[in-house]
């Protein structure tokens, strides 16, 4: 479990260093395809490379796209449904026209490698180094979640005000939890990969533009709070499984 926290907080020294090295803060990412790519694209797809490499040397790469046992229960499955629906209402109301081809490009590519990289890290490597100690499935879930939020407390780091980042952690934290519950119902990461690929890139492109009426319709506010009542609940259908 030590190494397993160790690799987490190898992964993300290099992720700051990288990202405070493109002189990028993290509240502009989005403001442009260059930030974009020189404050995510380029850190995260080095660090991504680093890390799919250190999986591959110590033989863990195939292990960490897979997970056992599946959990059946049939209700979990409101939880990637929710995290797509809002997905699908972001960018639908999203104003096209305004947003630069090559950005919409960057970020496809940016937040796929983000996707990928914090999966492949957490709930690929992390979760399989916490079920070999021998913790439960509700432990391992917990505790993979709760690293994944505190991660994104780094933020902090690169321009973050404390307030958001605060927010931050809790709702990445909750949000590992459902993506957890996706990974046991479905037994390979792939899912986990997809919905938090969607997830920011809706997020990124919402917010390289300027919309009227800048805050969130109450649809949204709905399955944002149901996504987070639902993975909450999903502790439940880990303890009963």
């Amino acid at each position: 479990m030590l190494l397993g926290i160790v690799i987490c907080v190898v992964y993300l020294a290099g992720l700051i260093a990288l990202q405070k090295a493109s002189g990028v803060p993290y509240v502009a990412i989005a403001e442009s395809e260059p930030n974009l790519r020189k404050g995510v694209l380029i850190p995260v797809g080095i660090m991504t490379a680093a890390l799919v490499a250190f999986l591959a040397a110590t033989g863990r790469l195939d292990d960490a796209f897979t997970f056992a046992p599946k959990v059946s229960a049939a209700w979990l499955w409101s939880i990637p449904v929710v995290i797509l629906l809002g997905v699908v209402l972001r960018l639908v109301r999203n104003p096209w026209s305004q947003v630069n081809g090559r950005f919409v490009v960057v970020a496809l590519i940016a937040t796929f490698l983000v996707g990928l990289s914090e999966e492949l890290l957490i709930r690929g490597y992390f979760v399989d180094v916490l079920a070999e100690r021998g913790l439960g499935l509700v432990w391992v879930g917990v505790v993979s979640s709760l690293v994944f939020g505190l991660l994104h407390g780094a933020n902090i780091l690169n321009g973050q005000d404390v307030a958001t980042t605060v927010q931050q952690v809790v709702a990445s934290a909750i949000l590992g939890l459902g993506l957890f519950a996706s990974l046991v119902l479905t037994g390979t990461l792939w899912l986990p990969i997809a919905l938090h690929f969607l997830f920011d890139f809706s997020l990124i492109v919402g917010g390289s533009v300027k919309k009227d009426g800048d805050a969130q319709k109450k649809d949204e506010v709905v399955l944002i709070l149901a996504m987070y009542v639902l993975s909450l609940a999903s502790v439940v259908a880990l303890v009963l499984a």
